[in-house]
């Protein structure tokens, strides 16, 4: 499996059987991002926190059939004051559903909307 280096913003995760986790990402490059964290939600896990919502994140992926595979994840930056005030997680929620919804996977990109400061 070839893999790739990527820097990205976590908009979405989700649960996918008993202990992997799907994260949706905006990469630098302006691409959505899905792939699969294995082991992820399993207290021991390597990536720990690191898959946190808004997270600015350095990755290391591998190259599936249908998602890719996260290898290593490093924080850049932790947002974690996002999720302590309601009005700005809200409104970072807000944001993120129009990036999902706006930027396709593999197709035109933007990387103009990737700016995160720090």
């Amino acid at each position: 499996m070839p893999s790739y280096k990527a820097k990205a913003i976590i908009l979405k995760s989700y649960k996918l059987g008993e202990s992997d986790k799907i994260v949706k990402m905006y990469s630098q490059d302006g691409d959505i991002i899905s792939a699969v964290a294995k082991s992820a939600r399993k207290v021991r896990s390597k990536f720990g926190g690191r898959l946190e919502l808004f997270n600015l994140v350095d990755l290391e992926l591998s190259t599936g059939r249908n998602l890719d595979i996260i290898n290593q994840v490093e924080i850049i930056k932790s947002f974690k004051n996002i999720s302590s005030d309601f009005y700005k997680f809200v409104f970072c929620e807000i944001i993120s559903k129009i990036i999902l919804k706006t930027q396709v996977s593999g197709g035109d990109s933007s990387p103009l909307l990737f700016a995160p400061s720090g």
